[in-house]
């Protein structure tokens, strides 16, 4: 067999192999997570500025469970999407609180 039959092979292996490791991993992640995602809003006293504002989305968005957030200026509030395997309410709160904000009792938001 030559070079570069061999190369074209061994190619085709490593594409097959990187794809259907891939999409194993996306579909398990798909339904490990399925229907434990929850959605709340959370009501924030103390922001002034746009600083706050992206001092409370990062902390937020950085903690392990968290999946999506928005924070409002105008309206003083967080909508949190997170997965409730991973993160409770209590520490959303606390991490809000954590940053010298204080937060409200979560809203549940529907989907």
């Amino acid at each position: 067999m030559s070079i570069g039959k061999t190369f074209a092979i061994l190619f085709i292996l490593q594409t097959f192999f990187i794809a259907c490791s891939g999409n194993n991993s996306q579909n398990n992640q798909t339904s490990l997570n399925e229907g434990k995602v929850k959605s709340v809003e959370i009501t924030i006293e103390g922001m002034s500025c746009m600083s706050c504002v992206a001092n409370v989305k990062k902390t937020l968005s950085n903690m392990d469970g968290v999946k999506e957030v928005n924070v409002s200026l105008k309206d003083k509030n967080a909508q949190v999407k997170y997965d409730a395997l991973i993160v409770t309410e209590e520490q959303l709160i606390d991490a809000i609180n954590k940053l010298g904000y204080k937060a409200g009792k979560p809203k549940k938001l529907v989907e």
